[in-house]
């Protein structure tokens, strides 16, 4: 899979590294079905993050990077992805 630039900027931004050169965290909440909830699902589907459904507490899904989303982002960026 072909990463778009919302893809490794919503990535980046998860895993908190467009504040750090470390990631600090891996969480990205979204509404449903706007345009990076869209994009986000293209990146469940090929394995490179997981998602939590929206709660009664929190109407939002949660994403999450895979370690083969990890992968695939270092594979295109110039900063380190540490486990």
């Amino acid at each position: 899979m072909n990463l778009t630039d919302r893809q490794i900027g919503n990535m980046r931004h998860a895993l908190g590294l467009t504040r750090s050169n470390k990631p600090f965290r891996n969480h990205y909440c979204v509404d449903a079905g706007n345009e990076d909830d869209l994009s986000w699902n293209e990146l469940v589907k090929a394995g490179y993050a997981k998602v939590s459904p929206p709660r009664d507490w929190l109407p939002y899904n949660i994403y999450r990077v895979t370690d083969e989303g990890k992968a695939a982002l270092l594979r295109v960026n110039t900063v380190e992805v540490k486990q």
